[in-house]
């Protein structure tokens, strides 16, 4: 088995070369993919939020994926629908949101990572959005250095350029590459998988899930083809000339000059250079010089042109039609405007860019300045930014933070300031930033004085330092705490030099030390001593991230920082050393862990009572399922749930698939669906099973192919007695034979994904190994026969509605004492069930 690193080091290789993927779908058999995708979004604050199912991070394990390769392998993994919810904009509208689950999630990662590796050496050099060591800074740095003397600027945005992208272009747009119609049929279900929206199921006619992994680079790989029309058409086609032609208002004057100094008239020269200075050298309107440059951040894009109006008109006509003609999308009229460079500004990824021009400033006896870009900090975001911390238009104290600590008030001050700074170093007059400093630094202090009941002045001496930085040394405020043996930790307000960097790089663009950590150490410990204690480090961790992802308390998501990082940490450890080497600093993580969940569980504790609500240990997600058996000292505080052992059947064999029930899980209704399929085996030794019987209600399950499951739901349970057993032979028998079933659904598709959740427990069943007579009856119509030679007896014997219904009663037999102690579970999230008769 390859590595993951070699896997996609050969994809990006091909792409380089452009060479086609022909076996793309086999690299999705290989675990270490899996691995590396977990590595690097198991730590990301979405990787707790359920989808349509409770499913998340938690509970993650080796077994999980093997399930997903296998399904995979087979080609029966189906995508689950995603959950849309919806967040504000800034222009007052709501954004749909789709919250894939984590196996989607997990598997769409696997996705990027392949899609990623290949297509990323193909990409234009002037996209920026989604690609690694590229982000907001790369491309306006960009505009800053390359884009002197531009005249118009075209903003251009696509309207809901993430759910119009059209899926049959985009298959079209990955077919020329990828030769490979198993990937391509695994991207379709993706993209087709439909949401859910109040527990109502929609279907994706077009579009990418906006939060699904997969969904920035499916958007690059289909706004590609705009780069290339931009690039291979639009700007050679008005791109023209080497350079400008000279004023000859400015050559006249400086024939004039040169005359007056060879007559060695001073006075005529002097003035002769003032006016050549309010000039330009080179001829602004010269027809022979054009230049267009272009520049794309995901769907937003902007395009300098040098020359007149009525061509940049043209060049935004041309866009949009090709937009419109050949990727089927469409420019925002709100959004998509034609800007004079010079007397007005264009507003992209937060900034203002405007080219500049004074005739009176020189640098040297040179006028540098003209032409140049200028990238500047917008007055309504400022005022936008202090907006939270003023009360009648001045800073005022935030109540909600009266109760943390002085390094809680000081670092959450502090990690809004810093954000906002960072990436508006860029700008020329990030100066004007003082106004936000000032209004967050006195509502720090204040907050800070009513904490403590002092005032503002103390407040500021007690927590004001000296800092050095490149430009000198700066005044910020700290707030400490001290820890024995170890450095303390320290929150810092301010300390930045409001001063503009042209080389100014956000972090969060380059691969993180996050990422790479979470690669190494992912399946990089061996041995079970080893394995148990960091499952029990997860378990722990798991449990913190759980009690921030429910608060906005600072304490609890700091809790869950430290215990990310003393993960880390001991994974390091046993990756370099042997448990009994290093067993004093492991045993010391292991109690640092445990006093973080104590000291989180009393934290959600004292907000439930503040709140007025009853304190549960649920609210911790200790009802959760861990990565591994508990620490000594933390008991697990989950009611107990009830396992059912596997029982066994006068016929061949009956085995009942163990499954967890919760206890919030909802009840099937007493009709059960009994079908037969391709035999497996529960492991070595163990005995065929080839039937299985489910609840109905386990077909309206969101992972089972919808509304064709909730259709034969309805047509199952419509007139049916309480605690029948319906063969799906018997429903054919009832729908004409079979010719009616185009009208209600997919059958084999629906049983296909009902054997996939028993083998996954995602929900109850009786697993049955019928013998042969048995399960070619149970296969058969109610009135049909089943001949059988009898070689002793050298005669044909028929098997009838007689037996068949034998073999019923005795399934409903065993059945009826099983749910007498507990009902099958159908499984979590299930779909409402149709109203409609059939």
């Amino acid at each position: 088995m390859q590595s993951a690193k070699t896997v996609l080091g050969v994809l990006r290789e091909r792409g380089r070369r452009g060479l086609p993927c022909e076996e793309l779908y086999r690299q999705l058999f290989n675990p270490q993919l899996y691995l590396l995708a977990y590595g690097r979004i198991y730590a990301n604050h979405g990787a707790m939020t359920p989808g349509v199912t409770s499913e998340t991070v938690d509970g993650m394990s080796q077994r999980k994926i093997d399930r997903i390769i296998e399904a995979i392998r087979h080609e029966r993994y189906r995508f689950k629908p995603v959950r849309r919810i919806h967040i504000p904009k800034k222009n007052g509208k709501m954004r749909p949101l789709e919250l894939p689950t984590w196996s989607d999630k997990l598997v769409g990662e696997v996705i990027r990572l392949l899609l990623e590796a290949y297509y990323e050496p193909t990409f234009s050099d002037h996209s920026h959005g989604f690609r690694p060591r590229r982000g907001c800074h790369t491309a306006l740095r960009e505009v800053d250095h390359t884009w002197t003397g531009t005249s118009w600027f075209i903003e251009g945005d696509i309207a809901d350029c993430f759910g119009s992208l059209d899926h049959r272009v985009l298959l079209s747009i990955l077919g020329e590459k990828i030769h490979d119609q198993r990937f391509l049929r695994l991207v379709r279900n993706m993209l087709t998988a439909g949401y859910l929206e109040d527990w109502k199921w929609g279907a994706t006619l077009s579009g990418t899930p906006q939060g699904g992994v997969a969904s920035p680079v499916l958007s690059n790989i289909y706004l590609h083809k705009l780069d290339e029309f931009v690039e291979t058409v639009l700007i050679p086609e008005y791109t023209r000339g080497k350079r400008r032609a000279r004023n000859p208002a400015y050559l006249e004057l400086q024939n004039q000059l040169a005359k007056a100094r060879r007559r060695g008239d001073r006075v005529s020269a002097r003035t002769l250079r003032q006016r050549m200075v309010s000039l330009p050298s080179a001829d602004p309107g010269d027809p022979a010089y054009r230049r267009l440059r272009y520049i794309r951040y995901a769907d937003d894009h902007l395009l300098g042109f040098t020359g007149p109006k009525a061509e940049a008109e043209q060049i935004k006509q041309r866009l949009a039609q090709f937009l419109r003609d050949e990727l089927i999308l469409e420019l925002s009229q709100e959004k998509t405007l034609i800007t004079h460079a010079r007397t007005g500004a264009a507003r992209f990824l937060g900034y203002e860019i405007t080219t500049q021009h004074n005739d009176t400033k020189k640098t040297g006896r040179y006028r540098r300045v003209n032409g140049q870009i200028a990238l500047r900090v917008p007055r309504v975001v400022i005022k936008a930014k202090c907006a939270p911390y003023l009360a009648r238009g001045n800073p005022a104290k935030r109540t909600a933070l009266i109760n943390s600590s002085d390094h809680a008030i000081v670092a959450t001050f502090g990690t809004v300031y810093r954000g906002v700074v960072q990436y508006y170093l860029l700008a020329g007059d990030v100066f004007r930033l003082h106004r936000l400093q000032w209004v967050m630094e006195t509502a720090m202090l204040k907050t800070l004085a009513a904490k403590h009941r002092s005032s503002v002045s103390k407040m500021a001496a007690k927590h004001k330092v000296r800092v050095d930085t490149p430009n000198g040394p700066r005044v910020c405020f700290e707030a400490r705490i001290e820890r024995k043996n170890r450095k303390p930790l320290v929150a810092r307000f301010g300390g930045i030099p409001l001063q503009r960097q042209r080389a100014v790089e956000l972090a969060e663009h380059l691969p993180g030390q996050r990422d790479a950590r979470a690669r190494e150490r992912v399946r990089s410990v061996e041995g079970d001593g080893a394995c148990r204690y960091l499952q029990r480090l997860a378990a722990l961790h798991t449990s913190l991230v759980q009690a921030a992802a429910g608060s906005d308390r600072y304490e609890l998501h700091r809790a869950a920082e430290i215990g990310r990082h003393t993960l880390w940490d001991a994974a390091g450890l046993l990756q370099n050393q042997d448990t009994r080497s290093a067993s004093a600093e492991l045993i010391a993580r292991e109690r640092l862990m445990i006093q973080l969940a104590d000291q989180a569980a009393q934290s959600l504790k004292r907000t439930h009572t503040e709140d007025g609500r009853p304190a549960d240990a649920d609210q911790l997600g200790w009802n959760e399922r861990p990565l591994g058996p508990y620490p000594p000292g933390l008991e697990q505080t989950a009611r107990p749930v009830s396992r059912r052992t596997p029982g066994t059947s006068p016929l061949k064999g009956f085995h009942l698939m163990p499954q967890t029930q919760p206890d919030h899980a909802v009840r099937a209704a007493d009709v059960y669906l009994l079908f037969a399929h391709e035999p497996y085996y529960l492991g070595p030794g163990a005995q065929e099973i080839n039937t299985t019987l489910v609840a109905a209600a386990s077909l309206l399950h969101p992972r089972v192919r919808q509304p064709d499951g909730a259709q034969i739901h309805d047509c199952l349970t419509q007139g049916r007695h309480p605690g029948e057993i319906l063969p799906l032979a018997t429903l054919t028998h009832e729908l004409g034979g079979g010719a009616d079933w185009p009208t209600v659904g997919d059958w084999e598709s629906g049983t296909t994904d009902l054997l996939q959740l028993v083998r996954e427990g995602e929900c109850d069943a009786l697993s049955l190994g019928l013998p042969e007579i048995a399960r070619a009856l149970i296969c058969t119509g109610p009135h049909s026969h089943v001949r059988t030679y009898d070689a002793a007896a050298d005669q044909f014997i028929a098997h009838g509605p007689t037996e068949r219904a034998a073999v019923l009663a005795e399934v409903d037999m065993f059945l009826a004492c099983l749910v007498a102690e507990q009902a099958l579970w159908p499984g979590d999230g299930l779909l409402p069930p149709l109203t409609r008769h059939l």
